[in-house]
C-alpha cells in the first residue's frame, strides 16, 4: 500500500489533499452524504465542486475504524481504491491505495487510436498483417 493522501479532521468530515503520479489534488474534502440508504457512502468526496468519489465507514478485523474510500473519474483508467486511516498523530489521516491487480492498470486505446488500428484494419480478420504479408508474396512474383 502506498500512500495518496493526507488528511486531517474537520467538524463535519475530512479536508486534505490526494497526489499520485498523474494526480494533485490540492483541495479534497470529505463530506457527509445527505441519503439515507443504508448500503450508501458515509461521505461524498469532492475536489472543489466536482465529486470524485465516496467513503463508507469500516472496522477492521482488529477493531481499528477506518473509511474504505474509491475515487472515480472519466479521466482515470480505472477506480482507486484506498484507505483513509489514522495515523499515529491524532487527527492526521492518510489515504493508502489498495492496488488490486497490475492487469487494472493496461492503458486502454483512446478513441483516435483505436480508429486508426480499423482504418489500417490490423485487428479485423484478414486485415493488416495479412494484406502486408499478400502485398510482399505478389511483389516477389513480380520480380
Amino acid at each position: 500500500m502506498a500512500t495518496i493522501g493526507t488528511f486531517s479532521h474537520t467538524a463535519n468530515g475530512f479536508s486534505g489533499s490526494v497526489k499520485t503520479l498523474n494526480l494533485n489534488v490540492k483541495t479534497v474534502t470529505f463530506s457527509p452524504a445527505d441519503d439515507d440508504n443504508e448500503k450508501g457512502p458515509d461521505f461524498r468526496i469532492f475536489a472543489g465542486a466536482t465529486e470524485f468519489g465516496a467513503a463508507w465507514k469500516k472496522t477492521s478485523r482488529e477493531g481499528r475504524d477506518y473509511h474504505s474510500v474509491k475515487l472515480d473519474d472519466p479521466s482515470f483508467h480505472g477506480p482507486i481504491y484506498a484507505s483513509l486511516v489514522e495515523t499515529d498523530t491524532e487527527g492526521d489521516f492518510s489515504l493508502m491505495s489498495a492496488f488490486e491487480s497490475e492487469e487494472r492498470y493496461i492503458p486502454t486505446p483512446t478513441i483516435a487510436q483505436a480508429l486508426f488500428c480499423y482504418r489500417r484494419r490490423s485487428f479485423a480478420p484478414g486485415g493488416g498483417a495479412q494484406r502486408r504479408a499478400r502485398s510482399a508474396s505478389q511483389h516477389r512474383h513480380s520480380l
